[in-house]
């Protein structure tokens, strides 16, 4: 029997991303609708959130998929549980401090 090697990194972020791609959709949709109710869509300000809090949701699901120990899977369906935890977490913070226009 051959001896295992370590996964290099690049592959462990290559297939985070693969698994997590329906739930950064979903967050960018979660994250427009959000913007466009509070009455403060721009394309930038949706551009530059939206990459801000998928890469941070990144880093830390790679931390949390790291030390994953529950018995639990980590895919719920199509939605990564890792990479979900984080995106609801800043979208939710997010949501809760964005300022309303004012007319």
């Amino acid at each position: 029997m051959e001896e295992q090697l370590p996964t290099p990194l690049i592959e462990i972020i290559q297939l985070n991303l693969y698994l997590s791609s329906i739930t950064i959709v979903l967050a960018l949709v979660s994250l427009f609708f959000i913007l466009k109710f509070k009455d403060d869509f721009s394309w930038t300000k949706f551009s530059i959130v939206g990459f801000t809090i998928i890469i941070c949701s990144f880093v830390i699901s790679i931390f949390l998929w790291s030390f994953w120990t529950t018995k639990v899977d980590i895919m719920f369906g199509p939605l990564n549980l890792p990479f979900l935890i984080p995106v609801t977490l800043f979208i939710g913070i997010y949501s809760k401090f964005a300022k309303t226009k004012r007319i």
